[in-house]
């Protein structure tokens, strides 16, 4: 073969040889970019951070609302571990709402509460009951011209004695009922939120306990938007037996329904006794959902003051939820620089 053609030749081997080699290291480079973006998506999967929102209410010894308070101030443990605060936003509950708010007619700015009057026809129950009436009208007379309330009450079966409304003398009227057993059921109201179009009737008539009732009241605010609160004007919760009291798999229903609605209790115990075994009930009610119980059968005007005052005003909690398990995890909050406060927060977190 002449020199020249072998020449041509090994040119040619040497052209396809180097196209070959680009072509095998673009694929390679293409691989290389297909690889890094996978791992990039991958990485951007596993940084992604759950949030949770968190109610509390903070007072300082002598039970006033403590505003001043920022997210590092908070040390707050999700199932044991530590999670990061992102953000704390304190929410003047007594502030007048701003002219855009008062132009949202369909849902009012203001505090949702729910009164709650465990009736019995026990004696010592009843004189408490009485005796707690003029307190917890002054309650409502304390509350402002925004904020809306319901009552219900318990006897043998839930009851909606008013739904929600700032009409003081329906809810006069409506208190005075519950101190009854029986009578009649408010039919709803025109402003919403509405308690009553969201309360299952079949379900409160069927209510056999008064964890029951905290039960379907739960469910009923679950779809209202915020926070809210209830107040349980009560004498107890659980069953006495051997080895102490108990609380019964109502409760427990009860429990978690209220943290998906964001319900705070404040359990005022209406019966006049230093001490009784149901109050452990109560006790633990408030505890589990971020309230505090107190005793009127001595200082009725102190209990009352205190729930004013706590309830003023509340920390939205923004946290990054910790590396945990899903499931039902233990809830623990405090300050971080040892004041004399208490943070009332739910006991547990929750998801699937």
């Amino acid at each position: 073969m002449p020199h020249s053609m072998m020449d041509g030749l090994s040119v040619a081997r040497i052209v396809n040889t180097f196209r070959l080699g680009a072509f095998s290291l673009l694929l390679s480079l293409s691989f290389v970019s297909v690889q890094i973006n996978a791992q990039e998506i991958r990485a951007q999967e596993f940084i992604t951070v759950e949030r949770i929102i968190l109610d509390a209410f903070v007072t300082d010894a002598a039970g006033n609302p403590i505003t001043d308070l920022r997210p590092s101030d908070f040390r707050i443990r999700i199932g044991g571990r530590e999670a990061v605060v992102e953000s704390v936003e304190w929410i003047d509950a007594t502030a007048q709402p701003t002219p855009a708010e008062l132009e949202n007619e369909v849902e009012p700015k203001g505090r949702r509460i729910v009164v709650f009057f465990q009736t019995d026809f026990a004696r010592e129950r009843i004189g408490g009951q009485m005796a707690i009436r003029s307190y917890a009208i002054d309650f409502l007379k304390g509350l402002t011209p925004y904020d809306r309330v319901a009552v219900v009450s318990y006897d043998s079966h839930l009851r909606l004695r008013q739904d929600f409304t700032n009409d003081l003398q329906k809810l006069e009227k409506a208190i005075d009922e519950s101190m009854m057993v029986g009578g009649a059921e408010d039919p709803g109201s025109k402003i919403l939120p509405s308690l009553w179009s969201r309360i299952d009737r079949a379900e409160a008539k069927m209510a056999a306990t008064p964890e029951k009732a905290l039960f379907v009241i739960g469910n009923a605010l679950n779809p209202i938007e915020g926070a809210k609160t209830l107040v349980l004007f009560g004498w107890g919760l659980g069953r006495f037996g051997r080895g102490g009291v108990h609380m019964i798999r109502d409760y427990s229903l009860a429990q978690r329904a209220l943290e998906r609605s964001r319900t705070s209790v404040f359990s005022l115990d209406i019966s006049k006794a230093d001490y009784h075994s149901l109050e452990v009930g109560l006790q633990k009610a408030s505890a589990d959902t971020g309230g505090f119980y107190a005793k009127t059968h001595i200082f009725p005007r102190i209990a009352i003051n205190k729930l004013q005052r706590t309830i003023s005003g509340r920390y939205e909690i923004v946290l990054h939820r910790p590396s945990i398990p899903r499931g039902r995890h233990e809830v623990t909050a405090s300050l971080r620089n040892n004041r004399r406060a208490e943070v009332m927060v739910r006991a547990a977190y929750e998801d699937k």
